[in-house]
């Protein structure tokens, strides 16, 4: 039997402290390794950490029912991200945050966590790594016992809240994500909000590492209007460079550069090379600048054209291979 510790200490105390921490024992609805490993097998990129904006995504990742506050402190209201943490090879946390504003800004905030087992040692490591202070506005220096208590006896399972709604609606913005790829489900979403099947490379080479995959708002788009359009950005790290694979049904910079041979950057005509790999005719140009005093350093980038979408690779650092670590992007094919 699998036990949820619902832990509610953390909210509105001046810092972490794990051994005040208030336990709320709630049996599991799932029990065995088998449901462990199905979980795993089905991630097409398994994050340690996962951000999610569906609460019942939520529930169908972490694979245990839970319980969140169904009270908060006057001024607090929950965030629209929640978060899936891998705390180990067999549990996972539930973490969402609450935040009190004030002329828009966020002046303060605290999380609640969930788990299957006693996460005290994970919230003191958290907490040492952050730093993070959490402190009440009404009263910062005040007595945090009674709010406190509120919340944590508060908490309900999901379907039984009434007090409290956690579908935040979302601020569209270019800067944020509109859905992170994890699972196949994830990448259908993504294909329908993209228009075409994206390449999903998960191996280039045994030293690339992929790290996220995000749907998001191109820049490109005229928001004030609803006139959207979506791109898939796919991060890569290489000993210390970093890669970034962006892929979208526009790309002005590709028509450019086939017209004109060169790209403006900062003012600046910046030659473009054209290179053949495979069957494709890819563009590569560097960007290069002074990353400090009397040391010049280059990014590397390279863009072209698939069946009804557009590509773009940027290396981040310096690589012995970029041309044969490009090859490896244009000849990968969309995941089924």
């Amino acid at each position: 039997m699998l036990y949820c510790i619902a832990v509610s200490g953390v909210v509105l105390t001046n810092a972490v402290n794990a051994k005040s921490m208030k336990a709320d024992s709630i049996i599991a609805v799932s029990s065995n390794n088998d449901a462990v490993k199905k979980q795993e097998s089905k991630f097409i990129i398994d994050s340690t950490l996962k951000s999610y904006h569906d609460m019942k995504k939520v529930q169908e990742v972490i694979e245990f029912k839970f319980k969140v506050p169904d009270f908060l402190p006057e001024g607090y209201t929950p965030t629209d991200g929640f978060e899936v943490i891998k705390a180990s090879d067999k549990d996972n946390v539930f973490k969402t945050f609450f935040d009190f504003r004030k002329g828009g800004k966020v002046s303060s905030s605290f999380e609640f966590y969930v788990s299957k087992v006693n996460i005290e040692e994970f919230l003191k490591q958290d907490a040492e790594n952050r730093n993070k202070q959490i402190q009440d506005p009404e009263n910062p220096n005040g007595s945090k016992d009674d709010k406190s208590g509120k919340v944590a006896t508060s908490i309900k399972y999901t379907e039984a809240l009434k007090n409290v709604n956690y579908s935040v609606e979302r601020e569209v913005s270019t800067e944020l994500a509109t859905l992170v790829i994890y699972d196949k489900e994830d990448l259908n979403k993504a294909k329908e909000l993209l228009g075409f099947d994206p390449k999903l490379p998960l191996t280039i080479n045994n030293d690339i590492k992929i790290n996220d995959s995000a749907v998001g708002i191109s820049g490109d788009s005229d928001i004030e209007n609803k006139k959207i359009n979506y791109e898939l950005n796919t991060f890569y790290s290489l000993k210390g460079v970093h890669l970034t694979f962006t892929q979208g049904k526009s790309l002005p910079d590709y028509e450019s550069i086939k017209k004109n041979g060169y790209i403006e950057i900062d003012q600046k005509e910046i030659k473009v090379q054209n290179l053949k790999i495979g069957d494709k005719e890819v563009f590569k140009y560097e960007d290069s600048f002074e990353s400090e005093p009397n040391k010049q350093s280059k990014d590397e980038h390279y863009i072209w054209k698939e069946d009804g979408f557009y590509c773009r690779v940027s290396i981040f650092g310096q690589v012995t291979n970029p041309d044969e670590i490009i090859k490896g992007f244009v000849d990968s094919k969309p995941i089924d």
